[in-house]
């Protein structure tokens, strides 16, 4: 199903389906706001492996396993405040196992490919998002978002990593 998009587009296909699976579920996006505005952040890095180091500061266990933001060493993409934010809204989630399961498929899947030019992508990031990623959310959302706008994130483009477009949420909000 998602052959021809590319890495990032995939990335951003799983964070979207995350964003539309928290709206059903009830949470305020609006106080989530902190983690997804790293999380779309993706056009503002010129490499993906760049960006996945990010990614990788957003796991709920990455930053549940530190009591407080000085005892994590450094953390490059996060202020304190932010670091706070995210540490009380993923123990207070009653969805964190579905967000952290569906990060962790998207950062093995951004992991697959760091460091590499491969043309075409390895097989094992397409497993990932057809066989673990796009079954879950399927299973999980009463309305499993479409692939068609992340079309634009061509697995032709930029050796498999796509070319960044500037990426409106608003365009894939659906009319309620």
């Amino acid at each position: 199903m998602f052959k021809e998009i590319s890495i990032i587009g995939r990335t951003a296909y799983g964070i979207y389906a995350l964003e539309e699976y928290l709206k059903e579920a009830g949470e305020n996006l609006a106080e989530w706001d902190v983690l997804f505005k790293k999380l779309w952040s993706f056009p503002e890095f010129e490499y993906v492996d760049d960006y996945s180091y990010i990614f990788i500061e957003c796991i709920p266990h990455c930053i549940l396993e530190f009591e407080d933001f000085s005892s994590g060493g450094e953390w490059e993409y996060f202020t304190e405040d932010e670091f706070k934010v995210l540490q009380r809204l993923y123990k207070n989630s009653k969805n964190i196992d579905v967000i952290e399961q569906v990060m962790d498929w998207l950062r093995e899947m951004l992991s697959v490919h760091l460091y590499t030019a491969n043309i075409p992508p390895a097989q094992e990031s397409l497993n990932i998002m057809n066989d673990k990623v796009y079954p879950f959310l399927k299973e999980k959302l009463k309305n499993i978002p479409s692939i068609e706008p992340f079309k634009i994130y061509s697995i032709k483009e930029e050796k498999c990593w796509g070319r960044f477009f500037f990426f409106n949420r608003i365009y894939f909000q659906r009319k309620n």
